[in-house]
């Protein structure tokens, strides 16, 4: 989903400067595209594929899909305004294969991964969890 605000027209979302936007759909073996420091373009793919390097581009195996973690972060997006944790913000990072947020507090935690076990979308390592402006809480592991 864009940016707010937007018009949405013929099922597309037109922001204020004229931008169309789609709800784009991956498959299901994609994890996400990346370009490092050095130009090097990595490309992310779910399944038991053989990794592929050469001198400009390097595919390579991770646990995560996109969708996946496009779901995960559809879902806090929706639940960010009347929930009893306050997320701050939310995004994919595609290099690591996670998803990172941003919480007001840590006491927040607890309920946001209740929340995401309620709809079948938590699984350890994947959430990557700030508190406050610059304090990183260890990746998320807890026994399912």
């Amino acid at each position: 989903m864009p940016p707010l605000p937007v018009t949405i027209v013929n099922d597309e979302y037109i922001d204020d400067w004229g931008t169309k936007w789609i709800d784009e759909i991956w498959t299901d073996d994609f994890g996400g595209v990346c370009i490092d420091e050095n130009g090097i373009c990595h490309i992310s793919v779910v399944g038991n594929r053989k990794p592929i390097k050469s001198k400009y581009l390097i595919y390579k195996q991770v646990s995560n899909s996109y969708n996946y973690l496009k779901s995960i972060l559809d879902e806090i997006s929706e639940q960010m305004q009347f929930t009893d944790y306050t997320v701050w913000q939310a995004w994919i990072s595609e290099c690591c294969n996670s998803l990172s947020i941003c919480l007001e507090n840590e006491e927040m935690i607890h309920s946001l991964i209740e929340h995401l076990k309620a709809n079948n979308l938590f699984k350890s390592n994947v959430l990557k969890i700030y508190v406050g402006k610059n304090v990183i809480v260890n990746d998320v592991i807890v026994n399912n």
